[in-house]
């Protein structure tokens, strides 16, 4: 539902590092994740928080949702 709220965490790298971070989905299609980094990275730099992102669902590492305000996941 419009209240429900659905992330998946993923890998992001580039010559600082490689970290894993969470994404608040907009969208998914068979082979992609569309969605805004909901983490501030500590170490990458080719991403910032808030940026919208495009990810393989092939690089989904991790999931959760909140419905009625319970996390589940």
């Amino acid at each position: 539902g419009p209240a429900d709220t659905f992330a998946v965490k993923v890998p992001f790298a580039d010559d600082h590092g490689r970290e894993f971070m969470w994404v608040a989905v907009d969208s998914v299609d068979a082979t992609h994740i569309v969605g805004r980094l909901d983490n501030r990275p500590a170490f990458v730099r080719a991403v910032n928080l808030g940026e919208r992102v495009l990810v393989a669902r092939a690089d989904l590492n991790d999931w959760l949702y909140v419905r009625g305000g319970e996390l589940h996941g």
